[in-house]
């Protein structure tokens, strides 16, 4: 290597030059919190399943199945509710 060459060096560069787009951070973003949504879900379903002794119930019918028809669904016995955890975007995002 040239010891004239001066300048930033790579990591340098890394750290101080901004990114042109950040479209995965903001899909991590929105995973995240659809994510969250599917867990209090989940949570609440749990809670409701578990017995007088706070196990879960031996004849518990309670699921919860992701990415079938839509994010979640939420499964107990015969019942099924679907679920789409669509938010809008903030103003001015895409």
């Amino acid at each position: 290597m040239d010891a004239k060459v001066t300048g930033p060096t790579a990591v340098e560069l890394f750290w101080t030059v901004p990114q042109p787009d950040d479209a995965g951070a903001q899909t991590a973003d929105l995973f995240d919190w659809q994510a969250a949504m599917a867990t209090a879900e989940w949570l609440s379903l749990y809670e409701t399943a578990l017995d007088s002794d706070d196990l879960l119930a031996a004849d518990n019918t309670c699921r919860i199945v992701r990415e079938r028809h839509e994010d979640w669904a939420v499964v107990v016995g015969d019942d099924g509710e679907l679920v789409s955890a669509k938010h809008r975007d903030a103003p001015g995002r895409r």
